[in-house]
């Protein structure tokens, strides 16, 4: 009697652990690779836009390279209920809009149709931007350097800095500050 306790205990416990191991990690990145392709073809689309929702917000929006590549790390508690769809953008391409599932590093290939649309060549991929209300990164660094190093920026993580303090790699992660005193009641 005394061995079969320990021996229920002992599955207890290995059971435990077994399913504790098989829980997700929360709150950590993950990586999502989307491969833009045409659809009936297969061939690849350079220069998609890709933006990313989950329960309607927006976590992230991606420019496609040369290889049809578009990839974006996100937080998974952005995540909700391990959903995301996407609206897909290519040139020449129709808009294109899908939910998927994501709980983990994924690779997804998105398929669009040739068809009509604004986005026509490399150039027209500042139209579908500005209708995101996306800024764009080479106009955003140019008023940068025009502007003086007084003027405040805000991280999306919250964090607020001069723009002298902000590592010119980094500057596309910083939206500037609009009517911004300069007091020291802001932290750095």
């Amino acid at each position: 009697m005394r061995n079969i306790k320990f021996i229920a205990v002992f599955i207890l416990i290995l059971t435990t652990f077994w399913l504790s191991a098989q829980t997700v990690v929360a709150n950590k990145m993950i990586r999502i690779e989307f491969q833009t392709l045409e659809k009936n073809s297969n061939d690849i689309l350079i220069g998609s836009v890709i933006e990313v929702l989950s329960n309607g917000e927006r976590i992230g929006i991606i420019h496609g390279d040369f290889d049809g590549l578009c990839v974006v790390n996100v937080c998974s508690k952005k995540i909700i209920d391990d959903k995301i769809t996407i609206n897909a953008y290519g040139m020449k391409c129709k808009s294109f809009t899908n939910e998927y599932t994501v709980n983990s590093d994924s690779k997804i290939d998105v398929y669009l149709e040739y068809g009509e649309s604004k986005y026509q060549t490399l150039n027209d991929r500042r139209l579908i931007l500005h209708e995101l209300k996306v800024p764009i990164c080479d106009i955003e660094i140019q008023s940068l350097n025009e502007n003086g190093n007084d003027t405040y920026y805000r991280h999306c993580d919250g964090r607020i800095k001069k723009k002298n303090e902000i590592p010119s790699n980094e500057i596309y992660e910083w939206d500037k500050l609009e009517n911004h005193k300069s007091d020291k009641s802001f932290s750095k």
